[in-house]
């Protein structure tokens, strides 16, 4: 694993509602993953099914809804999703995802 990752190095990818930086790709060797996201929009719904999965609001704001309850967010609000919750989120905003690997990976299924 790289040391210093700065953005210039990392490849955008868009999907509409929002794009994403991967700056850290979960291997055998690295327990964790790495991603800045803006979003202009709504991300789908997804079910997260291994891993501990974490959002911070590094700016704007918006609102998370997970297991069907909704959470008015700006920036500095950091959410933690657990395995076997469902979530999506929707605004105007700048968030960095950090996922922890339990033991049983980071994965998530998508519900829309």
């Amino acid at each position: 694993m790289k040391r210093l990752i700065q953005c210039c190095m990392v490849p955008s990818t868009d999907r509409g509602d929002y794009s994403y930086q991967r700056y850290v790709q979960n291997n055998s060797n690295v327990p964790f993953n790495f991603l800045r996201i803006e979003v202009g929009g709504r991300h789908d719904t997804r079910r997260v099914l291994a891993g501990i999965r974490n959002y911070y609001v590094a700016s704007g704001s918006g609102c998370f809804t997970i297991e069907n309850e909704g959470y008015e967010v700006m920036a500095g609000a950091l959410i933690t999703i657990l395995p076997g919750q469902t979530y999506s989120y929707q605004g105007k905003m700048g968030l960095l995802e950090f996922n922890v690997d339990t033991g049983d990976g980071i994965a998530h299924e998508d519900l829309e």
